[in-house]
């Protein structure tokens, strides 16, 4: 019988602060800030589609592992 869990530590691919520069270079690539001056609507539009369909929250999608902790 194994010991049952005390505290579960989520071990992330990267941390927070990365993850959100690597979302913002890969938005650059989708919504062209160059388009927000010449098409608001369209460079709005890119975003969002950006936030809803091709990128991920960071809190439960970058999890690798877990680091659990046992009590004996």
């Amino acid at each position: 019988m194994t010991e049952p869990i005390f505290f579960e530590i989520p071990i992330y691919r990267v941390p927070q602060s990365k993850h959100t520069q690597e979302q913002e270079q890969e938005k650059i690539k989708v919504a062209k800030p160059e388009n927000k001056l010449i098409a608001p609507e369209s460079f709005r539009s890119a975003e969002a589609y950006f936030d809803r369909e091709m990128w991920y929250p960071w809190r439960y999608n970058e999890i690798v592992g877990y680091l659990d902790l046992y009590i004996s």
